[in-house]
């Protein structure tokens, strides 16, 4: 039943604001996804598929608190640690974390830089320079959306960039996670342009 509260023009567009975060992460999601995968092909055929255990990976505080938790939680649980599993286990930020983190510089030349093949096309597309920073940016872009879309804060006015004065649009966002899909998997990009909700749901903002 339809309440004075629920057809206010305020609440219409907070319930729309809600809508576009959720098809916002329905695509994170499969981007999320294809990153660790990528990532994780490249650390197998670099160091081997015991790669979490390799101290080139101890880079940061970060990344070995990633690390071991995720072998703690995984071995709590009974499970097998293993590559597959692990990558299951680790989070979006261990990701970029991964290419983020001092000295890691050597994984990315070692062959972290292939889990990207569109990459230097794309980079040259946005007239930027495909290197392990310029990734890195996008890829923290895309982790702000999504952090701000999960912990249910507000997208109507954009999002605010971390250690930048400006607020990065939601189409602009889109566009990050969108870049990043063509850099990782150019088909996995052509099927999301189709499967995705959020032109259908920006088109039904509430105009009051």
């Amino acid at each position: 039943m339809r309440t004075r509260a629920t057809s206010s023009g305020a609440c219409r567009l907070y319930l729309w604001d809600r809508d576009l975060a959720a098809v916002i992460l329905r695509d994170i999601a499969v981007v999320e996804v294809a990153l660790r995968n990528a990532l994780c092909a490249e650390l197998v055929a670099s160091l081997g598929s015991r790669w979490f255990g390799d101290h080139r990976l101890r880079l940061d505080l970060r990344l070995n608190s990633a690390i071991d938790a995720a072998v703690d939680s995984l071995t709590r649980a009974g499970k097998r640690v293993t590559s597959d599993a692990m990558t299951a286990q680790l989070s979006l930020g261990f990701w970029v974390n991964l290419l983020d983190a001092k000295g890691s510089e050597g994984l990315w030349r070692l062959g972290l830089h292939r889990a990207f093949p569109g990459g230097r096309r794309e980079a040259s597309r946005a007239g930027a320079r495909y290197q392990r920073a310029w990734v890195v940016s996008q890829l923290r872009l895309m982790r702000v959306l999504r952090n701000r879309c999960a912990h249910h804060e507000v997208l109507i006015n954009g999002v605010p960039v971390p250690g930048q004065a400006r607020r990065m649009s939601v189409g602009q966002g889109i566009a990050t996670y969108m870049l990043l899909t063509r850099m990782i998997d150019r088909d996995l990009a052509a099927w999301m342009l189709e499967d995705t909700a959020t032109d259908a749901v920006l088109m039904a903002r509430p105009s009051g």
